[in-house]
């Protein structure tokens, strides 16, 4: 595995949900971020709604989870799982 791959999808109450896919190959339109050591792809067409995005992987109490800060974000859903731009 070479790292994560973040896109978007349209789903949700509030517009588009965040996918994450293991990457074993990349795409020839991902655009690639590395901070240590860890690389995440993207596509460029999801440019417009993850530009700006930080990525956090968190523990709280037993749950491991990506946490997802979107500068671009103008409303998220009540249960967190979709969000417009």
């Amino acid at each position: 595995m070479l790292g994560v791959r973040l896109s978007v999808k349209q789903t949700g109450c509030a517009g588009f949900g965040y996918v994450l896919d293991t990457v074993r190959e990349p795409d020839k339109d991902d655009l690639v971020f590395e901070a240590e050591g860890a690389k995440l792809f993207a596509p460029l067409q999801a440019m417009p709604f993850i530009d700006g995005t930080e990525v956090d992987y968190v523990q709280e109490g037993l749950n491991q989870l990506f946490k997802f800060h979107n500068p671009k974000a103008q409303n998220e859903c009540g249960c967190g799982e979709s969000f417009g731009v």
